[in-house]
């Protein structure tokens, strides 16, 4: 016997409120230990990418890690010798700044008192008590050595976490049975974490050379300790640029005059200006999606909890609560409250996303859905374009390989093929042809093992793996912040696209999104293909696939199928349970297609969104198209009576066949990109030569 009990929801507001209470209190009780190894968590993230970039090039593990103790050891040491010697220099400077400072303060009660503020000479000492000042100094001074003194403690702690870092995720999936999609929030939220410590350390670097050059221009006593002082409190976000700049800035009032200090003042303004609000935004791109008012909260709530640890980490622990609230459907409204600001008229949007015919009109001489899915793979002329090839290595071993066109500046579109696909697929090149012929720039993501040669790991790609989506996105990020960038996905990589668009939710870092063809529940697709005339499209990518496993497991042993029971497979049910499936940790065939199709994700996508799908389609029945309530308000799903598989061919004849696929995607890009994309001279609002055969 069982029952169900359920709460209102006062009750439940008061249950989450006391849970929260008593999560703080915890926290803040046993500060003192969460203190350094928070700091080295922090650290061992930022360190990880150089120990695996050595461990790349062949270091061993011992040797690596052995420097990064060196660095970590030389860059403290370093830091603690000079502040030392400055902290002394400044504590026997102290009573000549106290005179200097007495006498100002006596000057500046009298023009009070000329002015009409009577007892000002006497109220000014009491006021700026020089011995009060120089206790608040004594007293930051040793809470600053008292950070040096916890040093030797976050290095242990450091080294042991490096030495953890290979086995971290298998232990975080096994113990918290960790899905693909928990995976790669996981990994999302670690990425972001070191991108932003990478870059707030270089940013802070900066800010310490300019303070340096600033203090020595005019003079000013210890500009090594301020100097210091500006690099840690650059990651203090609102008020770290402000707190940097007093004890500099009232040094220059007593030890030279005011003018000085008012140049000084004005000079670290013009630094903080242009590194913090001009040269860091550009670098960082849309940042850690998180909004003004909640970094500044979260400096209050984590100085209170952590004290000035916690206000050093204030913007990557908050931006790691709000990944994770954005993780639960009941606690993300917090993450929306938390995150970046929503323009005003993007607020007003209906519960869900819209589903509406396409203007698609087929040529009259393909028209059926098999003649429209044929006609490009086999008649179309494709376009000659010059491809740049980059392979680009991946954190696990392998690697993906990149083919690129266009100039080298300019909005960006990432192009997923279909399975089995290339850069050399029909729709890829015209694609490809239309967005050179804009003055876009792209660049084809290929699967792994679909570049011309097999990948180094036994795992391959699915419909479902959307870990090489997210890293290459965030590596495009990284190389360009601050360029448009938006993603084409066809067939299985519109799938793996839009399961990975809902994965991310609104911390999404593209602009716009399409997707062709997409086989939304993978289990219908199976059953599609092995009827009737579809079972030629069965047999042609059966093939292809069986040729890309011997060619990768010809000199391997470590295939789930051996190369003669290829034989055996004759559909894709029989290859997605023996070979996709274990290669890509799914329990069998019906795990794969459940937790691989995209359709359950579609109603968690927040960047604007277009799907082109027909009805005919080939590869699916009508049934796997989503509901219009199962879209997300950003997603646009246009639905054609015919166009066959990645097809969508028109025309007046067959000599004058023309794409609309090319037409319409560029088209949606326009609208999204129209505040974003410089007009260019060359671009022609007719169909680009390309988009016809």
């Amino acid at each position: 016997m069982t029952s169900n009990r359920t709460f209102s929801a006062p009750a439940r507001a008061l249950l989450v409120a006391g849970a929260f209470a008593l999560v703080v209190t915890v926290l803040e009780s046993a500060a003192p230990i969460l203190v350094p190894i928070l700091l080295a968590v922090f650290i061992a993230i930022v360190v990880t990418p150089i120990l695996r970039w050595m461990r790349r090039r062949g270091i061993p593990k011992w040797a690596a890690l052995m420097v990064i103790i060196l660095i970590l050891l030389d860059v403290g040491s370093l830091l603690a010798l000079v502040t030392t010697g400055a902290v002394e220099g400044f504590r026997d400077s102290l009573p000549t700044y106290q005179e200097r400072f007495i006498t100002l303060s006596d000057q500046f009660g009298g023009w009070l008192e000329g002015v009409g503020a009577s007892g000002s000479r006497e109220a000014i000492p009491d006021l700026l008590d020089p011995n009060k000042l120089a206790h608040g100094v004594r007293l930051f001074l040793s809470n600053a050595s008292s950070i040096f003194a916890m040093g030797f403690l976050v290095l242990l702690t450091t080294i042991f976490i490096l030495l953890e870092t290979p086995t971290i995720p298998a232990k975080l999936r096994a113990a918290f049975h960790l899905t693909e999609v928990g995976d790669a929030r996981l990994k999302r939220l670690l990425e972001t974490i070191n991108r932003y410590m990478q870059i707030k350390t270089l940013t802070s670097l900066g800010t310490a050379f300019c303070v340096w050059l600033l203090l020595r221009f005019f003079g000013i006593d210890f500009a090594i300790l301020w100097v210091v002082l500006a690099f840690f409190l650059n990651f203090v976000p609102v008020v770290g640029n402000i707190v940097m700049m007093i004890p500099p800035v009232l040094l220059a009032l007593v030890q030279i005059d005011l003018q000085t200090a008012l140049l000084v003042a004005v000079g670290y303004l013009v630094i903080n200006t242009a590194i913090g609000n001009v040269l860091e935004p550009r670098i960082m791109g849309k940042g850690l999606g998180v909004s003004t008012l909640a970094i500044f909260i979260s400096l209050l709530f984590w100085g209170w909890l952590f004290g000035t640890v916690g206000m050093f980490l204030a913007v990557p622990l908050t931006a790691a609560a709000v990944i994770a609230l954005d993780a639960n459907p009941h606690t993300r409204p917090l993450a929306i409250l938390l995150g970046p600001e929503i323009a005003e008229e993007a607020v007003a949007v209906p519960d869900a996303g819209s589903a509406s015919p396409s203007d698609f009109q087929p040529a009259w001489w393909l028209p059926s859905p098999h003649a429209q899915t044929l006609w490009p793979a086999l008649c179309r002329r494709r376009p000659r374009l010059p491809l740049r090839r980059e392979r680009l290595e991946l954190p696990d071993g392998d690697f993906l390989d990149l083919d690129w066109t266009g100039g080298e500046q300019g909005p960006l579109v990432l192009i997923l093929h279909g399975l089995e696909g290339s850069s050399t697929s029909h729709y890829v090149l015209g694609l490809l042809a239309a967005i050179t012929g804009h003055g876009w720039r792209g660049v084809v993501m290929h699967f792994r093992g679909c570049g011309n040669q097999p990948n180094r790991l036994a795992r391959g790609y699915c419909a479902g793996d959307t870990r090489d989506i997210a890293h290459i996105v965030d590596w495009l990020r990284q190389r360009e912040p601050a360029t448009p960038l938006a993603i084409i996905g066809y067939s299985l990589g519109g799938n793996a696209l839009l399961k990975w668009l809902g994965e991310v939710g609104a911390a999404t870092p593209v602009c716009a999104a399409a997707a062709v063809s997409v086989p939304f529940v993978l289990d219908l697709t199976a059953r599609r293909l092995g009827k009737g005339f579809s079972r030629l499209y069965q047999f042609h990518l059966l093939r292809e696939l069986k040729r890309s496993y011997r060619d990768k497991f010809h000199w391997r042993s470590d295939g789930p199928v051996t190369l003669a029971g290829l034989a055996a497979i004759q559909d894709f049910y029989a290859f997605d349970d023996r070979i996709t499936a274990p290669l890509h940790g799914y329990a069998g065939v019906h795990d794969y297609y459940t937790r691989a199709s995209c359709r359950p994700y579609l109603k968690h996508i927040r960047v604007p969104t277009i799907i082109l799908h027909a009805l005919d389609d080939p590869f699916m029945y009508p049934e796997a198209v989503p509901e219009t309530g199962e879209l997300a308000p950003s997603v646009q799903l246009e639905l054609s009576q015919n166009g066959g598989h990645v097809g969508f061919v028109s025309g007046r004849w067959p000599w004058q066949a023309e794409y609309w696929l090319e037409q319409r995607i560029l088209a949606f890009l326009e609208t999204q990109w129209v505040a974003q994309i410089p007009a260019t001279a060359s671009a022609e609002p007719a169909v680009p030569a390309a988009l016809t055969n």
